[in-house]
């Protein structure tokens, strides 16, 4: 007999379960600890070495930016682009509770997109561990992390929404760049950032998908 329990509305059709999610929260953490470590002996190599000009030109170093804008600006708006995939796709797997292979392949693409991206500020941060250790590496973890766990049967449930904080980093640090003022106005460029922050709270209110019967 149904007792109207949200419980068993919210039954899942496949593998994800409070065990499952426990599994990719350790395995996030195992992987950010894991990071760390790796680039505080990265910082130390890099110490010792003369800065390539390339490095200049391209990546920049701890507080400069780099010569020429044009991969950084790339890679902005391509975590741009990823970012917000992502979020819609948890949004598309919470309601069908499951994550279908077309879905997961575009994830793993946008992954290494994140990771590409995540190479990209560590070297211009100078293999900063304060930047591994900052809010920006712990969400690259934690979400990256079960993302790809998934592949190999892990939930589709994960922390991938957080995403939304690097959609808006990502247009800030872009206009940043400076390569829209030749193409946009400055009026221009504050509407659609109003435009991706709004973006941003719709995917955000849409986070919770309603209970539904079945299973």
């Amino acid at each position: 007999m149904d007792d109207g329990s949200p419980a068993k509305y919210l039954q899942c059709i496949s593998y994800a379960s409070w065990t499952t999610m426990g599994w990719q929260l350790l395995g996030s953490l195992v992987v950010w600890v894991f990071g760390i470590g790796v680039v505080a002996v990265l910082a130390r190599m890099y110490r010792g070495l003369p800065t390539p000009d390339w490095v200049h030109m391209w990546f920049g170093s701890p507080g400069v930016k780099p010569e020429n804008q044009l991969l950084n600006a790339n890679l902005r708006l391509m975590q741009l682009i990823c970012s917000s995939i992502v979020m819609i796709t948890w949004i598309v797997k919470s309601y069908l509770r499951e994550a279908p292979p077309g879905i997961q392949a575009i994830e793993f693409l946008c992954c290494m997109v994140f990771l590409l991206h995540l190479v990209y500020a560590l070297i211009g941060n100078g293999f900063s561990v304060a930047y591994a250790l900052s809010y920006e590496g712990w969400l690259d973890a934690f979400t990256i992390t079960p993302l790809l766990m998934q592949l190999g049967g892990g939930s589709y449930l994960t922390l991938a929404y957080l995403r939304t904080y690097r959609m808006n980093t990502a247009f800030v640090r872009l206009c940043a760049t400076g390569v829209l003022d030749e193409g946009y106005s400055e009026i221009t460029l504050v509407y659609i950032k109003k435009l991706v922050e709004f973006f941003m709270v719709s995917l955000s209110a849409s986070l919770r998908p309603p209970f539904r019967k079945g299973g």
